[in-house]
């Protein structure tokens, strides 16, 4: 009997050593380049001028709302190989929204805060998910055609004001 517990002992022993040392090499060969593609210089941002020059960069188009709380977008960045767009409306230091697009259909928001509320709604016959706390929404979040698409408001404002942002985005 102390045989057996002692050759099970030293088999448990080399399968644990056998997992770690794969891992080990496993861990080593996963660059970031292999995680997310491309050289890590390329990830961004990059900023540009205007939203023609990001649409450019990007080689897509993006179709954002004029104005969001009464203020433009003054920001125009690209991400991962510039084929993520970034618009930011900015009131001197104060964020007032973002909103991204890119290929896919992830969650390209860069939002990871948890929300009190999170709601699917269906807008323009697609589903989006609104986030929000206190009866606002913080966040929308969505994919079509090939794309993922995400409007911030680090404030929050009412459903019905995120739908019809929504709504203008493409």
């Amino acid at each position: 009997m102390k045989r057996r517990n002692i050759i099970a002992l030293i088999l448990c022993t080399t399968v644990v050593l056998a997992l770690a040392a794969c891992s080990a090499a496993s861990a080593a060969n996963d660059t970031p380049d292999d995680l997310i593609g491309g050289d890590p210089s390329t990830w961004g941002p990059t900023e540009h001028s205007s939203l023609a020059e990001a649409e450019a960069a990007a080689g897509t188009d993006m179709q954002i709302p004029e104005k969001i709380l009464d203020t433009k977008a003054s920001i125009f960045l690209t991400w991962y190989n510039e084929k993520c767009i970034e618009a930011i409306y900015a009131n001197g230091d104060e964020e007032v929204a973002r909103v991204r697009k890119d290929e896919g259909s992830a969650d390209i928001s860069g939002d990871y805060n948890d929300y009190s509320s999170v709601v699917d709604r269906e807008i323009n016959g697609v589903s989006v998910t609104f986030k929000g706390n206190d009866g606002k929404v913080m966040l929308a979040v969505w994919a079509v055609d090939g794309c993922g698409y995400s409007i911030s408001v680090p404030n929050g404002i009412t459903a019905d004001e995120m739908a019809a942002l929504v709504g203008q985005v493409k």
